[in-house]
C-alpha cells in the first residue's frame, strides 16, 4: 500500500510532533521471505532512514526489526531481532 502524507504531518516530519512525541502499534504477521531478506523490506517509511532528512522507518534487515526517526536536531535508531517460530504441522488435542 502507498499512502502520501502531508509534509506536515507528524509521521512526515517528527519535528512538527508535540513535545510527548508519537507511538505507533502495530501486530505484523511477515512471510519469511521477508523476515530472512538480505536487503532492507520497507513496511513503514516516510524517510527516516535516509541521512540529513526527516521521516519515521520502520523495515525488517537481516532478520531483524529496524525502527528509525530522525528529526531536524537527532536521529533515533532501534534493533530488535524477531523471534521465529513455525508449526511442522497443526496443532492437536493429545489429551485424554
Amino acid at each position: 500500500m502507498i499512502s502520501s502524507l502531508d509534509k506536515t504531518d507528524c509521521i512526515a516530519n517528527p519535528d512538527n510532533c508535540d513535545k510527548n512525541g508519537f507511538s505507533v502499534g502495530a501486530k505484523l504477521r511477515l512471510p519469511i521471505s521477508v523476515t530472512s531478506a538480505t536487503v532492507p523490506k520497507y513496511i513503514l517509511d516516510s524517510g527516516g532512514h535516509a541521512r540529513n532528512t526527516r521521516g519515521v522507518s520502520l523495515f525488517v534487515d537481516n532478520g531483524n526489526l529496524v525502527a528509525e526517526v530522525e528529526t531536524s536536531e537527532r536521529r533515533w535508531k532501534v534493533i530488535e531481532s524477531f523471534f521465529f517460530f513455525h508449526r511442522a504441522k497443526p496443532l492437536t488435542n493429545d489429551l485424554p
